[in-house]
């Protein structure tokens, strides 16, 4: 793994590691994916967040020529990827064009584009047979363009929150508070999201949240030939 300009093996801290390394089929280039757990991030203080990250070498040099961070994703609670073979992969285009990256706890694969090396682009796994997030809302707090959400559980519901959730708010008293949102930070009883168009809070909702049937787990990525 490479870390604050250092490397570490896998194996060295149970709180991150390097996984796979992926080389363009002309052998100039190797990308390197590792990944480490914040736990003080302020995205995700009910679980960890998993930082990816890919680095890139030059092959004839031997040189670090880049370090491309994946988007933040929560742990997965439901999929325990700790224990899967590979919680991150990586593998390369046929053309060199592409290196792909999944994560276990994204329920993702990135792409990245090898001409200038960068992320671009995320490609959603196919739906689970996990149940969806079920929330009872009971206040929501406006701050800037984002709103934060007060929440308990509903009894029924299957899937914790995470990172990404795409959840459909109902039944809140003031209507700029309704409707679908992506989620962008997780707290103690709280989720926030994007919302431009809340302009105040309230409290002693009795508002509905039913989150988007959560992706499945990928744990390993090939490319065709």
């Amino acid at each position: 793994m490479i870390r604050d300009g250092q490397f570490r093996k896998a194996g060295d801290s149970d709180t991150g590691g390097c996984v796979e390394v992926a080389a363009l089929p002309d052998g100039t280039r190797a990308y390197i994916a590792s990944f480490y757990l914040d736990t003080t991030s302020a995205n995700c203080q009910q679980t960890a967040c998993i930082q990816n990250q890919v680095t890139v070498v030059d092959a004839l040099t031997n040189q670090v020529t880049k370090v491309i961070p994946m988007p933040q994703a929560s742990v997965s609670a439901v999929a325990n990827c700790a224990a899967a073979r590979f919680r991150i992969s990586a593998a390369t285009a046929i053309d060199g064009s592409r290196v792909y990256v999944s994560s276990c706890d994204a329920s993702t694969v990135w792409t990245i584009n090898t001409s200038g090396d960068t992320y671009f682009a995320s490609i959603p796994a196919p739906g689970s047979a996990y149940s969806p997030t079920l929330l009872n809302i009971s206040a929501a707090t406006q701050n800037g363009g984002e709103t934060t959400y007060t929440f308990t559980y509903d009894p029924n519901s299957g899937t914790p929150v995470f990172l990404g959730l795409v959840v459909t708010i109902t039944h809140m008293s003031i209507d700029a508070y309704n409707g679908t949102f992506t989620v962008t930070g997780i707290g103690n009883g709280t989720f926030t999201v994007t919302n431009a168009v809340g302009n105040s809070s309230t409290s002693g909702e009795n508002a509905i949240g039913a989150g988007q049937p959560p992706r499945q787990n990928p744990v390993f990525i090939l490319t065709g030939s």
